[in-house]
Order: C-alpha cells, then sequence, then structure tokens
C-alpha cells in the first residue's frame, strides 16, 4: 500500500480511540491530515463524513477537466478504498 493509504489508515484508527483527536479531524482535516504527511492540492480543502451504523458514504468524483467517458478507468483510483 501506498503512504498516503498506510497514513490514513492511521488516522482512522486513531479517531476511533481517541475522541479529542478525532474532534480535531472533524474541525481542521486539512491540518491533522498535512501532519501524517498528506499534503491537499492547490485549491482543494477536505471534508471528512462519518458514516452513522449501517449506512456507508460514497464520493462521486468530479472529472478533471473534459474527460470523454471511454477514457475513464481505474488508474485515478488506485490509491482510494470504498471500503468495500
Amino acid at each position: 500500500m501506498g503512504a498516503k493509504v498506510d497514513a490514513w489508515r492511521e488516522i482512522t484508527k486513531r479517531s476511533w480511540e481517541d475522541g479529542d483527536f478525532k474532534q480535531k479531524l472533524l474541525a481542521n482535516p486539512d491540518a491533522v491530515l498535512e501532519e501524517y504527511g498528506i499534503n491537499r492540492r492547490p485549491g482543494v480543502n477536505y471534508r471528512i463524513v462519518v458514516d452513522e451504523p449501517g449506512v456507508r458514504t460514497l464520493v462521486l468524483q468530479q472529472p478533471e477537466g473534459s474527460v470523454a467517458v471511454e477514457e475513464v478507468g481505474v488508474e485515478p483510483l488506485s490509491d482510494e478504498n470504498p471500503g468495500f
């Protein structure tokens, strides 16, 4: 796995164990992600969503620029894990 995926696993684990950390993550995700070496791209802000029991959130990403449907593959999503 990549470093970002490993960092996100650690952030997730810590948020389950430490309520104060979870609140910090929810209040200022950019700062917490940066602490773990996940730097945001210019012009992009992160939002953390907490799933409820029995509910999972899937995010439909916007394509960057003009993209034909035939051009979309799995490569841009290779580091993503939708949780299933």
